[in-house]
């Protein structure tokens, strides 16, 4: 129940994101450095659900339903309307030939607004037990981004990379 990533954009800097189990924080050189709270706290600790996103525990949904056999970026695909507890929905689509995700689309809660969110994924690959996509191209309002991964290590960081940062540290209430 626990992430943190640091993205680097060239021209922009870099982008912190954390949740330490309780606060969700946001760190980028537009907006500086601010707790996640309400929705975002809770689409974050959704994101930070390795496991349940990985496998799609059913235990996390209170809906899982098949909606059509469709093409998704050429491919044959379930579409598959999944819809959080917490009632965040998102449409996920698996192929029908491996029954890999390859995409979903959804909405991200932002300091914009709510901006919807496409994805996909492709070149699977083994990482020890795990079969993970190595790139990942998604779409959030008018920008993309391309993600491609080149290894996976899973629960081999300390506790202390999960950390808030100092800045963030100063914001939390005790």
């Amino acid at each position: 129940n626990k992430m943190a990533s640091k993205t680097s954009i060239p021209g922009m800097g870099e982008l912190l994101q954390g949740f330490d189990g309780t606060n969700a924080w946001d760190i980028n050189p537009m907006a500086g450095q601010r707790l996640l709270a309400d929705k975002e706290l809770e689409q974050m600790k959704e994101n930070a659900d390795f496991y349940g996103n990985l496998l799609y525990a059913a235990d996390r949904f209170s809906k899982m339903e098949t909606q059509a056999i469709t093409d998704f970026n050429g491919e044959k695909a379930y579409k598959v309307l999944m819809v959080r507890k917490s009632g965040n929905e998102s449409t996920q689509y698996f192929s029908v030939a491996t029954g890999l995700l390859i995409g979903g689309e959804s909405s991200q809660i932002t300091q914009m607004g709510t901006l919807p969110v496409r994805q996909t994924l492709s070149g699977y690959k083994q990482f020890g037990p795990i079969m993970m996509p190595t790139r990942t191209e998604q779409s959030m309002g008018p920008n993309t981004m391309i993600i491609t991964m080149s290894d996976v290590k899973v629960n081999t960081v300390g506790a202390s990379a999960f950390d808030a940062p100092a800045s963030v540290k100063a914001l939390i209430k005790p």
